[in-house]
């Protein structure tokens, strides 16, 4: 468990736990990349980044699907769902197509 050291109270005056990690250079890399990206500090870019994880878990435990709009260059668009690969066993076929990357939908909409 990593070490949890209480901080009364952060720079909004709210109070907080300093967490130490270590992260890999790669995950390091896009955290900096993202908050370069969006002008944050570093903090705030890994407070999203978990609230944006949260959000995704509880949406895949209440059964939902996620998706992303791709646009193409003639303005046409399409849904992708977006699977969420985690590490419990998957069924052989289910992984099959995972890997060959057929579990992205492909559905057209709109114009």
């Amino acid at each position: 468990m990593p070490a949890l050291e209480r901080v009364v109270l952060d720079e909004t005056g709210a109070p907080c736990y300093r967490l130490r990690v270590l992260l890999a250079v790669d995950t390091t890399m896009v955290l900096l990349k993202r908050a370069r990206s969006r002008g944050l500090p570093l903090q705030d870019t890994i407070r999203r980044a978990i609230a944006v994880l949260d959000f995704i878990e509880d949406e895949v435990a209440a059964g939902n699907t996620l998706a992303s709009i791709e646009t193409d260059n003639f303005g046409r668009q399409r849904m992708r769902e977006l699977v969420m690969v985690d590490d419990k066993p998957q069924p052989r076929s289910r992984r099959s197509a995972l890997l060959r990357g057929l579990a992205c939908g492909g559905r057209r909409f709109g114009t």
